[in-house]
């Protein structure tokens, strides 16, 4: 084999990579240009022959999109490119590393690599709000992590959401005689969050705002336009913007693991399909 180098990745890398993701069976479908700053390439000769990419949130990242043409497998590419991107991990002085192998053979090759297996519930809750823990990936998929700070534990994580409201009459927004609806469901919705472990802090626009000057991250927002709000963060890491989540988006973004009983039940049809023939679904 010809001799490869490795180099972080450009904006004009994007089709070649996407490609290479594409051919290896690997999600390529959240990703733009601007976010492959965060990647890293091989290449042979002017080509991508591999790609591997860390996604931070917070003091975390995702280990994602690592894969190497096939005919190069078993060369020491991969290995190179995951300590390419174990080096900017520590750089950056994260934490942990999280992933999500595709298939056994993946998670073997990570686990030579000093990567375990996690509990989805342990999981930090700025790693499972990205996309590839909330829909690109299936939920059955394992996960597996390595820890870069010894001082480190999944086991001790509390996972804190804090919602910036607009300025509203209270705390909630639930008073008087004329209750907007969709405040009360994300009130008790919070509550039943809470109930599962998670911090809850809300700030009110009116009546907190240190609270908003405090966080620059929420003030970008806001110069973005006030249409921002209601702004959610979880960890530190901003997970939605001008809207109120449905329960089902929390636990999604929380990483909440629901109990059996919990989990939405789907109807099935007299007819025995998803929905009536005649409805026009499907």
């Amino acid at each position: 084999m010809r001799e490869s180098r490795i180099r972080r990745a450009s904006s004009e890398d994007f089709e070649a990579v996407c490609r290479l993701l594409t051919d290896s069976a690997l999600p390529a479908g959240d990703l733009t240009p601007q976010s492959l700053e965060s990647f890293y390439v091989t290449t042979d000769e002017g080509r991508i022959v591999g790609v591997a990419g860390l996604e931070v949130a917070g003091d975390f990242a995702l280990l994602r999109s690592v894969t190497v043409q096939p005919k190069l497998r078993r060369t020491g590419l991969g290995e190179a490119l995951v300590g390419t991107c174990l080096s900017r991990a520590h750089h950056l002085h994260l934490k942990a590393l999280y992933l999500i192998p595709n298939d056994e053979e993946a998670g073997v090759f990570f686990a030579n690599l000093g990567f375990s297996p996690v509990r989805r519930e342990a999981v930090p809750a700025a790693i499972c709000g990205l996309a590839e823990f909330t829909h690109l990936c299936p939920q059955t998929h394992p996960c597996m992590h390595r820890v870069l700070d010894p001082g480190f534990s999944e086991e001790t994580l509390m996972k804190k959401l804090e919602v910036f409201d607009p300025a509203m009459c209270c705390s909630t927004g639930v008073c008087g005689v004329d209750v907007d609806p969709v405040l009360a469901q994300f009130a008790a919705d919070l509550k039943w969050v809470e109930a599962h472990g998670v911090t809850v802090s809300r700030h009110n626009l009116g009546q907190e705002p240190q609270a908003f000057a405090a966080n620059p991250a929420v003030v970008k927002e806001m110069e973005a336009g006030m249409d921002r709000l209601p702004i959610l963060a979880v960890d530190g890491h901003i997970v939605s913007t001008g809207m109120y989540p449905s329960r089902q988006q929390l636990v999604q973004k929380l990483g909440i693991v629901l109990t059996t009983e919990e989990k939405p039940r789907i109807k099935i049809s007299a007819a025995g399909g998803c929905c009536d023939p005649k409805s026009g679904c499907c």
